[in-house]
């Protein structure tokens, strides 16, 4: 039996979610007081019941849950045969940006507030049927960040900035839609440096120029490599992406941070 424990003030979100694991391992097996309890029926009668033959109990934990007395009754209850080595797992699903209570905090809970409603149920669904929840991130770690600093529309400073440990390879290729012709560029952290521009395509869709950039050492945290580009012309500066050249064609994608009082072509500045 999946017990779930909330407070009224918050029937509408909880109603969602009761639902979508009712349709998962059908009414029967959810204790939601709505369908639960019937007319006529005793409610601390059947709240027992329900708690005793729980082996999940969900609490919903929002300000009103946590001021409920009558909520307060049923997850303490539900907390201490957890802790007594009865068969039921107690799991706290906070749903607003409020404090855990010590009690509760302690243990790992569910943050739907933070990660959104389906994750929420897909881990309270693999709470359920026994499989860690655990799901590895889409975003790929990446030590180094691209910081892109606009002096004007046509004029910036680039920093390749390695966040955690050095890179021992320091060659980077950014891509732009300028011509090459109409772009001066030069790396402003070393004296001694190659430099050198080309044609290509991103996604092999998309044509662009790029430009190569590299010295003879590695970049670290606390020695970053730093270019500065601008346009010949005046002509706004475009840059599409910034990438790391680890090896003989293979070339990492960078995250880019772009910062200044405006952005080219009249954005915001972020």
């Amino acid at each position: 039996m999946i017990f779930i424990s909330y407070t009224h003030t918050d029937q509408e979100l909880v109603r969602h979610f009761s639902s979508k694991i009712a349709d998962a391992y059908g009414r029967k097996n959810v204790f939601y007081d709505e369908w639960a309890i019937q007319p006529g029926d005793g409610i601390i009668d059947k709240m027992s019941e329900g708690l005793d033959s729980a082996n999940f109990f969900f609490f919903f934990v929002t300000e009103a849950s946590l001021k409920s007395n009558m909520v307060k009754l049923e997850w303490q209850n539900a907390l201490y045969k957890a802790a007594k080595g009865h068969d039921i797992k107690f799991i706290s699903v906070r749903v607003q940006p409020c404090e855990m209570p010590s009690v509760l905090a302690q243990s790992c809970y569910i943050d739907a507030y933070t990660v959104g409603i389906d994750v929420a149920l897909r881990q309270m669904y693999d709470i359920i049927e026994g499989r860690n929840t655990y799901v590895a991130p889409n975003k790929p770690f990446c030590n180094l960040l691209c910081e892109v600093h606009w002096k004007s529309a046509s004029d910036c400073n680039v920093i390749f900035h390695p966040i955690y440990f050095m890179e021992p390879t320091s060659q980077y290729i950014i891509a732009i839609e300028n011509a090459i012709a109409d772009v001066e560029f030069e790396v402003t952290s070393d004296s001694i440096f190659m430099q050198n521009g080309g044609e290509g395509k991103l996604d092999d869709t998309i044509r662009c120029n790029w430009l190569y950039f590299s010295v003879s050492r590695a970049t670290t945290p606390d020695n970053p490599m730093m270019l500065r580009l601008h346009t010949k012309s005046g002509e706004g500066l475009r840059i599409l992406a910034a990438f790391h050249q680890t090896g003989p064609q293979k070339q990492v994608l960078l995250p880019m941070s772009q910062t200044s009082p405006f952005m080219p072509n009249g954005e915001g500045g972020a």
